[in-house]
């Protein structure tokens, strides 16, 4: 099992992602709209899961989207994701139908 300790920040455009770690949970922060990929998180929940790692993604408020790794094992996440190796919570649900809603329109 790895044991992980320190903190990277990655900016892209408008967005930012934070992953700071301690032990075997990593904590995943996203400043702004991150485009959605479930490729991706289907991919980063298959190599925690192999590495004995799990994730807490949270909102810029520190308020939890997703947990996904090593000890999860969601029927819904399979569902929506693909993967059972995500768990998102009713936040995380709420903001990717609010994604997927408001694509393509012009907000103000």
């Amino acid at each position: 099992m790895l044991d992980v300790r320190g903190e990277v920040t990655a900016v892209s455009g408008d967005a930012s992602v934070t992953v700071s770690g301690e032990g075997p949970v990593l904590v995943v922060q996203i400043d702004g709209r991150l485009p959605a990929d479930r490729r991706l998180l289907r991919e980063a929940s298959r190599h925690l899961g192999a590495s004995g790692l799990d994730a807490q993604i949270v909102d810029s408020g520190g308020r939890r989207l997703a947990t996904v790794g090593a000890s999860v094992r969601s029927p819904l996440g399979r569902l929506l994701t693909g993967s059972p190796a995500i768990r998102p919570t009713a936040r995380g649900i709420a903001a990717a139908i609010r994604k997927h809603t408001t694509k393509g329109t012009n907000r103000a």
